[in-house]
């Protein structure tokens, strides 16, 4: 939610306002009633959202965009499976070893029963003989408490981030796909483009196919109209497509990459220096021990 606030296109838009005012009936009905917006109205809104004007941009350029999105798709859908596997691995690593810091906090006690009854059993309750209970070592026992109280769990950020990347990357990959989406409805319109274009032809030569049987001369300027209104979806579809290629391939692909380097470079140190302080407490009691 927090992500989403940045971007006023979001809040503001009537799909937002559904999600988080919905009132009484179904959200997605609610959704699915909404009306359908024209293409041209999605290019001046990409335009003004991504401030990405795809008329500044070269075929060379628009190509090797689409290039980098294709890519980065191919990618994601390989390394989801990976990230999903290594999540199960570090939510079983961040339980394990949630349960050691546990266990430690339970050997304390069971050390500390031990003592009160085996140890001064055995040596006739000389306190002089016991580890954590001596009273000539009290700080012992104080640093053992601090020790269990003090160890922390690295692996439960590991898990934390493993878990948001994998969304973020889902986040791209839905972005991708609804390009896609794209894409295939210009196909379709090409095809649509093509088959009025073949109808027109034939009404005006006579010939009777399966798709003009009922249709003659009349109906040519309604053909020519389907014609002149397909190559204006055509051409609103490739600006959309360009935009949207432009706005992923040049903008949010190459920052998701530097983000994600940066981030992991942060999370290894916290990592490191986690286990470092576990250890160097570890060590700094047991060897006061001996």
């Amino acid at each position: 939610m927090r992500k989403c606030a940045k971007f006023d296109f979001l809040v503001n838009s009537d799909e937002f306002k559904i999600f988080a005012r919905p009132g009484a009936g179904d959200i997605e009905k609610m959704l699915d009633r909404l009306p359908r917006v024209p293409y041209g109205t999605m290019i001046e809104r990409a335009r003004q959202v991504t401030g990405v004007n795809e008329k500044n941009y070269d075929f060379a350029d628009k190509e090797r965009l689409n290039q980098v999105v294709a890519e980065f798709s191919i990618y994601a859908k390989k390394v989801l499976g990976q990230m999903k596997l290594m999540k199960k691995s570090l939510s079983t690593f961040r339980d394990v070893r949630m349960q050691t810091i546990a266990n430690n906090r339970v050997f304390m006690t069971l050390i500390d029963k031990y003592e009160e009854l085996n140890i001064n059993c055995y040596n006739e309750n000389n306190a002089d003989k016991l580890v954590l209970n001596n009273p000539d070592q009290k700080q012992l026992k104080e640093q053992m408490e601090h020790m269990v109280d003090n160890q922390k769990n690295s692996f439960d950020q590991m898990y934390h981030w493993c878990k948001g990347e994998i969304y973020d990357i889902k986040a791209i990959v839905i972005a991708i796909a609804a390009k896609e989406n794209f894409e295939k409805m210009l196909k379709k319109t090409e095809t649509k483009k093509a088959n009025t274009q073949t109808d027109l032809e034939n009404v005006n030569m006579g010939k009777k196919t399966i798709r003009t049987i009922f249709k003659d001369e009349k109906d040519s300027s309604t053909l020519q109209n389907k014609i002149e209104v397909a190559e204006q979806e055509l051409e609103n579809l490739e600006s959309l497509l360009s935009v949207l290629n432009i706005y992923l391939g040049e903008r949010i692909i190459p920052q998701f990459k530097r983000d994600k380097l940066k981030i992991y470079h942060k999370l290894m140190q916290q990592f490191t220096v986690i286990e470092i302080n576990n250890a160097h407490q570890t060590a700094s009691f047991w060897s006061n021990v001996l």
